[in-house]
């Protein structure tokens, strides 16, 4: 739908990025494309925990939720015309590993200790997680909800495309 994704994603075999989401969907499964891990290419910068996060989100996406995996992820394609791509999300029971109230004290150590750390000069402030969406939750809650003219015209193209209709 002419969006591009962040170069740092994914390559080309040979190592030319992609920014093209078709252009991966369609090259991945027959080997010439590659989803970078988190944290780089090399394990200095941490490509090995990335990896593992990596094959943790794959497994759960496509194996608990049936869905295709890896470059397998056309198969279903060539059957149905879509692409077989799964989701999870998951919910834990922190009590039972342990005391709430020391998770969510920790938890906060960690997002302050984040936000404290040094900024980039082009930034002032750093963000964790969930920390943006928390504060336009809030001011949607004290002004209301105002869409961007960008967003409401995906809005538009995404309803024609599925042909559903908006409630505005």
């Amino acid at each position: 739908m002419g969006k591009t994704v962040d170069k740092s994603w994914a390559s080309m075999k040979g190592g030319k990025p992609i920014d093209q989401p078709l252009e991966f969907l369609e090259n991945y499964p027959k080997g010439k494309a590659y989803l970078h891990p988190l944290g780089g290419s090399d394990e200095v910068s941490g490509s090995h925990k990335g990896y593992c996060l990596s094959e943790f989100v794959e497994i759960m996406s496509s194996c608990l939720s049936i869905a295709n995996f890896l470059n397998h992820i056309e198969d279903e394609k060539e059957k149905s015309g879509k692409f077989s791509l799964g989701h999870f999300f998951i919910a834990i029971n922190v009590e039972a590993f342990r005391d709430l109230n020391d998770f969510k004290k920790n938890v906060g150590d960690i997002n302050r200790t984040l936000r404290n750390s040094a900024k980039l000069p082009t930034h002032d402030r750093i963000y964790t997680a969930g920390e943006k969406e928390y504060e336009t939750e809030q001011l949607r809650k004290s002004f209301g909800d105002n869409l961007p003219l960008v967003t409401i015209n995906e809005m538009k193209e995404l309803s024609s495309f599925y042909n559903v209709p908006l409630p505005f």
